[in-house]
């Protein structure tokens, strides 16, 4: 039985994986395939289990600004995912205001006072690794 290669659907393009953990990867193949994944400076080699079923793990990354590419290499095809980056990955559940932008909100005042170090915050944030994404939405 011959199984293409591919990989969960969480895995793609313009993705960010958790700095400083092992992060793995998954997918199917044909039974026993020779997998290979290279990201960055890493190579990781295994093969596809009697199902078709493999993963292998990434080693630990620090947080990057410059965007990689995963490439995965099976025995008869190769999957590239491209604009990828290491840094936080923050999961969130269960409360309905989750929902709502993080832009100012327009019925608090500026301060009387000095600067509106939220607003400034905002636009432009001290850690230079944090992405400010306006005007979209997670899926």
């Amino acid at each position: 039985m011959k199984a293409q290669l591919s990989t969960a659907s969480v895995i793609s393009s313009n993705m960010v994986l958790q700095q400083q953990k092992a992060v793995p990867i998954w997918g199917t193949a044909s039974p026993n395939e020779r997998i290979k994944i290279t990201f960055g400076k890493q190579t990781i080699k295994g093969r596809a289990d009697k199902n078709g079923n493999w993963q292998l793990l990434l080693h630990p990354m620090l947080a990057t600004q410059e965007p990689q590419t995963l490439v995965i290499t099976g025995e008869t095809k190769t999957i590239k995912y491209d604009n990828i980056l290491i840094g936080e990955v923050w999961l969130a559940s269960g409360q309905s205001n989750m929902e709502y932008a993080m832009v100012p909100y327009h019925e608090f005042l500026p301060p009387q006072h000095g600067s509106d170090l939220a607003k400034l915050a905002l636009q432009e944030p001290a850690n230079n690794l944090l992405l400010i994404i306006k005007n979209s939405s997670v899926i």
